[in-house]
């Protein structure tokens, strides 16, 4: 029926982005690097949290990911991020 929606908003959004969207195991690979000894204990841990929650929104939404973005949180999302296929 016409009243059917085939997608969820997401799905739709993901394809107009041309992308695939972070799903929870890249979240949780993304963040579990993140906590682990090697940035747990930098002065600049939370401001990497804080840039890697930013980042993967705009990934998601299909927008540019700003420069002022950490480069080491870019580094994390291209390992632990969708592929692109």
């Amino acid at each position: 029926s016409k009243n059917e929606i085939p997608q969820s908003c997401k799905e739709i959004s993901a394809i107009v982005a041309g992308t695939q969207m972070y799903q929870k195991a890249h979240i949780d690979n993304l963040f579990a690097e993140l906590n682990s000894d090697k940035f747990r204990n930098m002065p600049e841990s939370e401001q990497l949290h804080r840039d890697a929650h930013l980042a993967i929104a705009y990934y998601d939404s299909g927008r540019n990911i700003p420069d002022t973005i950490d480069p080491r949180v870019i580094d994390l999302m291209d390992k632990h991020g969708p592929s692109e296929e």
